[in-house]
């Protein structure tokens, strides 16, 4: 594909159809790192993943007795997990996935309204970040709240 783009593209259209590929070639790439690698894991993200399945285990009540900061992060799994029929590891991985790719989107345009030259840096940078960015293994609240931070961020230029 990069090659047969000299053919019939300008070069400003063939830097964005080559960032946007590796863009997305970036996200098959996360998709196949979670897919072979989904670890289940400890800790929060751990508590919160057995609370979906046993939610009566009096070990997991007084772990959301004394850190209900977990609370909200367990209803939105909850909730996700009823409406896609599914409590895996790699349904969550998934979702990690989206919250940070759709971050990684709308910090472009958010770029493009701040400064509209650099938006396609940004876009490579985000991609480079993409293809080491170990967290989407654990899906947790540092992943899943990206996008409302992003969003904060766009609506902090739009003056709201």
């Amino acid at each position: 594909m990069l090659t047969q783009t000299n053919l019939w593209l300008s070069p400003g259209a063939r830097q964005l159809v080559v960032s946007w590929s590796l863009f997305i070639a970036a996200i098959v790439g996360q998709a196949v790192v979670a897919y072979q690698f989904h670890p289940a894991i400890g800790f929060d993200a751990g508590a919160v993943h057995d609370a979906l399945r046993h939610a009566d285990d009096i070990n997991l009540i007084g772990y959301f007795s004394q850190n209900i900061n977990n609370l909200p992060i367990l209803m939105l799994f909850d909730s996700l997990a009823g409406l896609f029929h599914t409590k895996s590891w790699f349904f969550f991985d998934v979702v990690s996935i989206v919250c940070v790719d759709l971050a990684l989107l709308i910090n472009v345009g958010t770029m493009t309204l701040v400064q509209r030259d650099n938006w396609r840096r940004l876009l490579w940078l985000e991609t480079v970040f993409m293809t080491v960015f170990p967290w989407i293994l654990v899906p947790y609240t540092d992943t899943v709240v990206m996008p409302v931070v992003a969003l904060l961020l766009l609506a902090a230029r739009l003056g709201y």
